[in-house]
């Protein structure tokens, strides 16, 4: 959802191109949630979802979206499906979401017991559960020329 889909799409088209299944559904409009437009982008042999949000909720059990996602799939009856839906946030203090970042979350979430409530992009110096970014992989094409300009 937000600013951080075109970074997750150009990142699960890298990974599907070396081989890896995996996949994304971008929120459009969190608010009404739209529960069978939703549910109806899951391929039937998805057997775990990660949920990333920019929302740091600490009185709530999950983050906003989370819990529509979980309210989603019970609904419709493809939670009893699902070995695990996990969640994290990511972005916050304006740091940068890249690749490495994306790639952090699809690792965690192929693990036998993924970090729940984890962060990207930062290092959490207080519950100590930042997915580390292990491989600073660029999705620009080859020969593209990139710049910054100051003035």
């Amino acid at each position: 959802m937000g600013s951080g889909c075109l970074t997750v799409a150009e990142t699960v088209d890298y990974l599907n191109a070396q081989g890896r299944k995996v996949g994304a559904v971008f929120v459009r409009l969190f608010r009404p949630f739209c529960i069978k437009a939703f549910v109806e982008r899951i391929p039937k042999t998805v057997k775990r979802v990660c949920v990333l949000d920019r929302v740091k909720e600490i009185t709530a059990s999950a983050s906003p979206l989370k819990l529509d996602v979980i309210q989603a799939l019970l609904e419709t009856g493809r939670l009893q499906s699902m070995e695990k839906v996990i969640g994290g946030i990511y972005g916050l203090s304006s740091k940068d979401f890249i690749p490495a970042d994306v790639v952090a979350c699809f690792d965690n979430l192929e693990l036998p017991e993924p970090v729940e409530h984890f962060t990207t992009s930062i290092t959490d110096d207080v519950t100590h559960k930042s997915l580390p970014r292990k491989n600073l992989l660029t999705c620009v094409p080859e020969g593209t020329v990139q710049c910054i300009f100051y003035g």
